[in-house]
């Protein structure tokens, strides 16, 4: 979540402050904040920072399509190696073709780019997203430039990549 606000919306957040909510909103829920946080928990800590906030549960081609339409970077729920969320940036499709990619960020490990199906083998993703609406329209302007600013860089990570042959990771 702190990736997201802080990347990508120009909202610095530290991740001990949206666990600190999160862990509060999670125990008030009745669930063990230690068995993974809830999708519900970190919705109302963006609403708390005043974020209107769209819950989501989508398949794999309804995020492909979301992204291709235009979408913003989501929050998105993995259930591996543990229950955990993560950015879902957006979409870029290889230069000289193949499977859709998809930017993926995490506190934990950085950027990384992925086929889109890694989501579902790798990352055990659940089909969870929350989507934070900016909160005026220069603060969209802001989203869109820095989410075209990192797709751009995937872009070029997968031009160097089919450059060597076209081996993916």
């Amino acid at each position: 979540m702190a990736t997201l606000l802080t990347y990508y919306y120009d909202d610095p957040a530290t991740e001990s402050e949206v666990l600190e909510v999160a862990v509060r909103e999670t125990e008030a829920s009745g669930k063990d904040p230690r068995e993974g946080l809830t999708a519900l928990s970190l919705k109302r800590y963006l609403e708390g920072r005043g974020y209107e906030v769209r819950a989501y549960r989508v398949n794999l081609e309804q995020l492909a399509d979301y992204f291709r339409w235009g979408g913003l970077p989501v929050i998105g729920h993995v259930t591996k190696p543990q229950l955990h969320f993560l950015v879902i940036a957006g979409l870029v499709d290889p230069p000289g073709g193949g499977p859709a990619q998809v930017l993926l960020a995490d506190s934990s490990w950085g950027r990384r780019i992925v086929p889109i199906e890694a989501l579902v083998t790798e990352k055990g993703f659940s089909g969870v997203i929350l989507l934070a609406l900016p909160r005026s329209a220069a603060q969209m302007g802001r989203v869109r430039a820095n989410q075209e600013a990192e797709l751009s860089w995937a872009l070029s990570r997968l031009r160097r990549l089919e450059a060597l042959g076209g081996r993916w990771p």
